[in-house]
């Protein structure tokens, strides 16, 4: 793919698109500064692959029942999932989440320093 190191650009954009669609490949593309034929033979890659993949992953699906059919046998997972859909957010609930990210960073970089050493 491209000239040099293009493919390792490619394969990062891919990721981004992946995660965030096509703008986003465009975004990594432009920003790593990928040639004009790398960019265009890695979405000839994409297009390749998905119509590989999609037909398999729908073929493996058939037959199979659906979940939410599933979810309608299972009284108690059903149950579960209402439990968990209606709790509100609170100022409560925010800060209790803010205070607990802000104490798992403080002890995830004093654990980095003590190992760096």
């Amino acid at each position: 793919m491209g000239g040099g190191g293009d493919g390792m650009k490619i394969a990062a954009a891919l990721m981004a698109k992946n995660v965030g669609g096509g703008v986003n490949y465009i975004a990594v593309c432009n920003s790593l500064q990928a040639s004009p034929n790398a960019v265009a033979a890695g979405l000839c890659v994409d297009n390749i692959f998905a119509l590989i993949y999609f037909p398999i992953v729908s073929a493996l699906a058939s037959g199979k029942p659906d979940l939410a059919t599933i979810l309608d046998d299972d009284d108690d997972v059903q149950e579960e999932t209402k439990d968990v859909t209606k709790g509100e957010i609170t100022i409560q609930s925010l800060s209790t989440i803010l205070s607990m990210s802000t104490a798992i960073t403080f002890i995830s970089h004093t654990l980095l320093n003590l190992f760096k050493r």
